[in-house]
């Protein structure tokens, strides 16, 4: 092994046409002639002073020589192969070639012969490979009696030497086995298709050996799986680049009718780091989805039902071409940390984890590679999801303190005093109360509170606020509560105390009341972004969201086991009323 290049005996060179020196073969075909043209291949700049004394120097001793330059890419000779290709395949008989790119300026050189007539002038680096395996050639020989020269010397000399008609055998000795690179040939076994990066554009976009004949049974607008050696991505198969949203995965046929991947105004090549000889497979691509709840809430199975349904109208149906893995802790923080180590071991393309602790586990523990989008979290930045790693956004249910006071007070214009029960392990549920409390003076209300580390203490914490003949208790952005609702509102009812809560689902577990942002909305939009992270949109590219808080909703019965009969304008205004 030469830097991976891979070196191959060609066995009795039988697709060789094997010229001696003498013989009536192209060495003694190829006359001079006063039109000759000169393919120059190198990543040298056209204006760089090798590059210009170069061809100054077959200027002056072949003036009729046409000289066509062709910029490679600086040393990428996986790229410059292909561009050697296209030349030699697309050049009249009897043209020459030459080729300069070399990483380490230290390749010995090498001449041949194509079966028409074109002497190329290469470094033995596998710059050939792709002419050798798509073209009839003749014997290889090293550029010996040249080697003491120094670099630009020697391609100098030995591009004026090939020009002149030395016949290559009085270059030096026939070299017997060239270095080439393995080249993977384009194939389908079932649904799977095989091949490799032919070249990057300027823009990004990854140019493929692959025929889009072998694309048969794959349909516009399907899930793509493209797998690399070292990972892969998923795509979207489409016509064009902008059969996708700007900065998503798209795999099309070209003009050329080979398969291109692309980023819509994007770069893919800049995006996976990949390029000229890289190997690819496309097959059928299905989305590996981890959902993480952090405790059992009305409102998280409502978003993740929403979830699902958004995703199925992009065309991702639940296994068929996307599979949710979906955990619960069931309140227990300190689970958290494994349940995200088996998403890593399941090899999820994105982990959703819903609420506050969910987040901070989700980003501290999973590997960076796999991209989190949060969902439901309070207050991302004091919970220390913004900027504790890369590959992370998401989604805020950010509650209006002043709004959900003002709505509070609006229901009970006298009230003087409120019941707040809160997780004081829920870092959400602390800024919240502090948020509350430095608020609620304004709107002449006393925050009387109570504190719980679990579900199983909200009955006790409700005991010591109805003790202090609290009649209205109000509960928002807090997950332990949220789950308890149930229960809570049913001790609420005995005492007819009013609960007042945080989301439409407390409403429908039972509060009398609330204010909240359109978490449909929200799980839609979740559903959205993580579908275009799965398609290649970089996570730390895309803002957190916000929502605004004005959805009503209203619960008859519960206001009437307390005793509250809601105004009709405020009836008019809500969006939601329970009973439906």
């Amino acid at each position: 092994m030469r830097s991976g290049i891979i070196h191959f005996f060609i066995a009795g060179l039988a697709t060789l046409f094997l010229w001696n020196c003498g013989d009536d073969g192209p060495a003694s075909a190829l006359e001079e002639t006063d039109e000759n043209i000169l393919v120059l291949l190198t990543d040298f700049s056209a204006g760089s002073d090798v590059a210009i004394r170069m061809t100054g120097a077959v200027k002056d001793s072949f003036p009729e020589t046409e000289i066509v330059f062709i910029p490679a890419k600086p040393f990428n000779i996986r790229e410059a192969a292909y561009q050697l290709e296209v030349a030699v395949n697309s050049y009249p008989q009897g043209s020459y070639f030459v080729g300069i790119v070399d990483p380490g300026s230290q390749s010995a050189l090498m001449v041949f012969e194509t079966g028409d007539h074109k002497r190329i002038l290469v470094p033995d680096n596998g710059l050939a490979s792709r002419v050798i395996s798509s073209t009839t050639v003749g014997a290889f020989y090293s550029v010996s009696d040249l080697a003491d020269l120094a670099f630009e010397e020697l391609y100098t000399q030995s591009m004026l030497a090939v020009l002149s008609g030395k016949e290559l055998c009085e270059f030096g000795d026939e070299l017997a086995d060239p270095v080439l690179f393995e080249i993977q040939n384009p194939t389908r076994t079932a649904d799977v298709i095989r091949g490799e990066v032919l070249f990057s554009d300027n823009f990004g976009n990854c140019v493929t050996n692959i025929p889009d004949s072998l694309l048969y049974g794959f349909e516009t607008g399907d899930l793509l799986k493209i797998t690399l050696d070292d990972g892969g991505f998923l795509a979207r198969l489409g016509t064009t680049y902008a059969s996708v949203p700007v900065g998503r995965n798209v795999a099309f046929s070209n003009s050329s009718r080979r398969i291109e991947l692309s980023v819509n105004y994007g770069s893919l090549s800049g995006r996976y780091a990949i390029g000229a000889g890289d190997r690819i497979e496309i097959g059928a691509g299905v989305a590996q989805v981890g959902i993480l709840l952090y405790i059992e809430m009305v409102i998280a199975d409502s978003i993740v039902a929403d979830l699902k349904a958004q995703m199925a109208s992009y065309g991702l149906e639940e296994n068929r071409n996307v599979v949710y893995s979906l955990k619960n802790a069931h309140g227990d923080i300190a689970v958290l940390p494994d349940l995200i180590g088996e998403f890593a071991d399941e090899g999820v393309d994105v982990i959703i984890p819903l609420t506050t602790p969910a987040s901070q586990a989700a980003v501290r523990n999973a590997p960076e590679e796999i991209p989190v989008v949060f969902t439901i979290v309070t207050d991302p930045e004091s919970a220390g999801l913004i900027g504790a790693r890369g590959n992370v956004t998401g989604l805020s249910d950010a509650i209006n303190i002043s709004q959900y006071l003002a709505f509070v007070k609006r229901l009970y214009p006298s009230l003087s005093a409120a019941g707040l029960i809160y997780n004081e392990l829920e870092s959400n549920s602390v800024y919240l109360l502090q948020q509350i409390q430095a608020q609620s003076a304004f709107y002449g209300i006393d925050i009387i509170t109570a504190a719980v580390t679990s579900e199983a203490e909200v009955p006790e914490a409700y005991a010591q606020i109805k003790d202090r003949g609290i009649g209205t208790i109000i509960t928002t952005g807090d997950n332990t509560l949220a789950s308890s609702l149930p229960s809570l509102s049913m001790l609420a009812f005995a005492d007819s105390i009013s609960v007042i809560g945080g989301s439409i689902d407390d409403v429908r577990a039972g509060a009398m009341a609330s204010i909240s942002i359109d978490y449909h909305q929200l799980a839609e939009s979740t559903a959205e972004l993580a579908y275009a992270v799965l398609q290649g949109v970089d996570p730390d590219d895309e803002p957190i969201r916000t929502f605004d808080m004005n959805v009503i909703a209203l619960n008859q019965s519960s206001a009437e086991r307390v005793g509250y009969i809601f105004s009709a304008a405020l009836l008019a205004e809500a969006q939601y009323i329970f009973p439906d």
